[in-house]
C-alpha cells in the first residue's frame, strides 16, 4: 500500500549553517521569545495514524494536515508540478501545493518534551520521597 505523498514524507533539514541559523557552539545564545506550548503537551496532541506496509508489518505516521492545527512550525508546504493531462499539449502543466512533516524537525521537539516529563519525574519523586519522611516522622 503506497501512501500518497501529501499524508507522510521525508524531509531532510539542510545543516545550520546553510539556514544561516547561529548554533550554539559558536556563542550566538539566541532564543527564540515565544509564549509556546509546552512540547510534552504538544508531542501527546500529536495525532498519528497506523497503517500496514507493503510486507503487512504495522507502522505509524503524522499526516500534515493534522500537525499543522498543533506544530506549524513542523509542516512545510511546497509546489509540485504535475505533468499535463493532456497528451497534445505538454507544456500544459498544473501545480499543487504539498503539505508534509518535516521529521528532522520533529526529533529536537521529542527531545524537549522527554526533558520536560523527565523534570515532571523528577519533582514527583522528590515530593513522594518529602511524602515519604513526613509519615515517618
Amino acid at each position: 500500500m503506497m501512501l500518497p505523498a501529501t499524508v507522510f514524507a521525508l524531509v531532510l533539514s539542510l545543516p545550520l549553517a546553510a539556514q544561516n541559523v547561529p548554533s550554539s557552539s559558536a556563542g550566538a545564545a539566541t532564543k527564540l521569545e515565544t509564549a509556546s506550548t509546552p512540547a510534552l503537551t504538544k508531542v501527546r496532541a500529536l495525532p498519528t495514524q497506523e497503517y500496514a506496509t507493503d510486507d503487512g508489518n504495522v507502522a505509524y505516521k503524522i499526516a500534515a494536515d493534522n500537525v499543522s492545527s498543533i506544530a506549524p512550525e513542523l509542516v512545510q508546504t511546497r509546489i509540485e508540478t504535475l505533468p499535463s493531462p493532456h497528451p497534445r499539449m505538454p507544456h500544459m502543466t498544473q501545480q499543487k501545493r504539498v503539505a508534509t512533516v518535516d521529521y528532522a524537525a520533529v526529533v529536537p521537539l521529542l527531545v524537549k518534551a522527554m526533558q520536560e516529563q523527565q523534570a515532571e519525574i523528577e519533582r514527583l519523586r522528590n515530593e513522594l520521597s518529602a511524602m515519604k519522611a513526613q509519615a515517618q516522622k
